[in-house]
């Protein structure tokens, strides 16, 4: 019965994510309150991003209504474009989607992900004590990266929250490209942490090589979106490069 339950949590999770990310290129224009002196409309580069992003979509639906087949060229080329006017957008969204899905998985799959990913990253309590290391160490070496997760999550909030009471300074892809700098300061911190466990705590219960390389990686090129593109502004002011 618990089990049941979980997977139909489960289902209802995975549902409302996938509802969150059909949106997700699409954001809607922020609506000034009454009387603001701000500008009413939309930027020009949101309103951009949102017709070049939904109008391949739209060709597609009408030319079903007329019984005519999709021109895939034609949605292949306005991706194309997308990428070209906006490809540290779709670079960064991209890399943030990889690096999540295995624990989006592993909501799906537990029995999976948590045997050969999570649960084998780091020494067991009887292995722990057969070294005669402290047996809390995993423990709190694993509340460690909830607390990472946490912390980041805030961030996130923190700097979305500010632009969206500045809307006459920031733009929808602005929001993103700060979000890509907060996205890589974890991924930096997490490649630390591990060599840290690794070379000091020595509680790794497997080889940290292709987890760092895959953290150096998405930290990469979340570095590179971020400054291919607009410099992320709130950031940037933070760090005075501006």
């Amino acid at each position: 019965m618990v089990h049941k339950q979980k997977s139909f949590l489960s289902i209802i999770w995975l549902l409302a994510t996938l509802a969150s990310l059909s949106s997700a290129f699409v954001p809607n224009a922020y609506v000034p309150p009454a009387g603001s002196k701000a500008h009413l409309m939309p930027s020009y580069e949101t309103k951009t991003l949102q017709h070049d992003l939904v109008q391949p979509f739209l060709t597609i639906r009408t030319s079903r209504r007329s019984n005519a087949l999709p021109t895939l060229n034609g949605v292949a080329g306005a991706i194309g474009d997308i990428f070209k006017t906006y490809g540290d957008l779709v670079v960064g969204t991209f890399t943030i989607f990889c690096a999540v899905t295995p624990y989006m998985l592993g909501i799906l799959f537990p029995k999976f992900w948590n045997g050969n990913f999570f649960f084998t990253v780091y020494k067991t309590e009887k292995e722990l004590a057969a070294d005669g290391q402290d047996q809390d160490l995993s423990k709190g070496a694993e509340s460690m990266w909830k607390c990472m997760y946490a912390s980041m999550g805030f961030l996130l909030t923190l700097v979305t929250f500010l632009q969206a009471n500045t809307y006459d300074l920031y733009t929808g892809p602005d929001v993103l490209r700060d979000q890509f700098a907060i996205w890589a300061l974890f991924f930096y911190a997490a490649t630390y942490k591990l060599r840290y466990e690794d070379v000091k705590l020595e509680i790794l219960g497997k080889n940290r090589l292709m987890a760092q390389v895959a953290h150096l990686i998405f930290a990469g090129f979340l570095t590179i979106s971020v400054f291919i593109g607009p410099k992320a502004k709130i950031i940037t002011r933070l760090v005075g490069l501006r």
